[in-house]
This record gives structure tokens, C-alpha cells and sequence, in this order.
């Protein structure tokens, strides 16, 4: 299964997101955390599944959004509202 990391010349650093872009990535998946994990559905081992990885993704995003709130993470002109 090929994903965007296949793709040549992919290096995921090269993309930096605003504050504000970040925080909404975030809320995203908090919606669909709380979502596939109620009781509606955490008795599917997919919807499981889609809350590890969405979980997992959201402590990445978060990383991301600290090292851009403390000034570690630089944004430019180039970046998503940078």
C-alpha cells in the first residue's frame, strides 16, 4: 500500500502549519475521538482501531503546535498561514 510518504521527495518537515491551522486539526480529532469512542461504537473493532490512530495522530499535532507556540518550530512565508 503506497501512502504520501512513497512519493519522491516527500519529507514531511518541509510542511509547517499555523497556530491556527493546528488548532483546528485538533479539534477535528477530538470530534472524532469522542465520536468512535462512545458507547455507539466502541464495541467495533474498527472504529477501536480509528480511535488508536487518530489518538496517536493527535499527540503528534499537539507536539507540533507546542514547538510552534514556544518558538522551535519557525514558520515562513512558505508555510500553510504561516
Amino acid at each position: 500500500l503506497k501512502t504520501v510518504y512513497d512519493r519522491p521527495g516527500f519529507v514531511e518537515s518541509d510542511y509547517n502549519f499555523s497556530v491556527e491551522m493546528l488548532e483546528e486539526m485538533i479539534h477535528e480529532l477530538d470530534r472524532l475521538i469522542t465520536k468512535y469512542g462512545s458507547p455507539e461504537w466502541n464495541t467495533k473493532a474498527t472504529a477501536n482501531r480509528v480511535v488508536e490512530l487518530l489518538s496517536g495522530h493527535r499527540v503528534l499535532i499537539q507536539t507540533e503546535l507546542d514547538e510552534v507556540n514556544s518558538g522551535v518550530r519557525k514558520l515562513t512565508d512558505k508555510d500553510f498561514l504561516g
